[in-house]
């Protein structure tokens, strides 16, 4: 057995300490051993972690709500004059058509009266 391990104390296979272990399992027959105190090896520190790296915060350029006014102002304007053509049109199409189709009507029934009236 080398200097960094010990007997067994139930089958005296060579068991190495883990590092900060008190008490180990045999490779072996897997009993549990107790590191001698001569052996025991410091548990290597644990890293602290390194502190998450700063953000940098890059913030949005502001907008000046008065510029974002002026330029939907266009936009919002053609919008509510198609709204209302669109109103207009749903509202007076259907009349408008009846009062064509009803007037192309009376010029042909005008037309057949004359030309029947001519020829008798």
């Amino acid at each position: 057995m080398t200097e960094t391990t010990f007997p067994c104390p139930a089958c005296g296979g060579p068991v190495e300490p883990l590092p900060g272990a008190v008490r180990i399992p045999c490779p072996y027959c897997g009993s549990q051993a107790t590191v001698p105190e001569s052996l025991r090896l410091r548990a290597a520190p644990k890293p602290k972690p390194a502190p998450p790296p700063a953000q940098t915060f890059s913030p949005e350029p502001e907008i000046d709500i008065s510029d974002a006014l002026r330029k939907a102002q266009p936009v919002a304007v053609k919008a509510l004059n198609a709204f209302w053509l669109w109103t207009l049109v749903r509202r007076f199409a259907p009349g408008c058509l009846a009062f064509l189709a009803l007037s192309a009507c009376l010029c042909l029934a005008t037309v057949a009266i004359l030309i029947s009236n001519r020829g008798g």
